[in-house]
């Protein structure tokens, strides 16, 4: 597919048909490579992309127990603290 350069103030660039992004799953944001003179745009991914799910089927599954108690006892917490 072929898509002219476009001025844009005092760069140049492109635009995406709209099913480029759609079908690449890109949103507001690509990471830019350059190697041996071509331009390769990668999506960018949040990197707790997915947790939320994971979370969920952690849950139905009963494997959401915390691994630390939530109290941990120490004779010196029990004292009040001075800075």
């Amino acid at each position: 597919m072929r898509v002219p350069i476009v001025r844009i103030g005092n760069s140049r660039g492109f635009r995406l048909p709209k099913a480029v992004p759609d079908q690449c799953l890109i949103a507001d944001q690509v990471e830019l490579t350059v190697k041996n003179g071509t331009v390769r745009p990668t999506p960018v991914r949040s990197a707790r992309r997915g947790w939320e799910e994971a979370f969920a089927a952690m849950a139905a599954a009963g494997d959401d127990a915390a691994l630390v108690p939530e109290e941990i006892g120490h004779d010196w917490d029990q004292h009040e603290w001075g800075w």
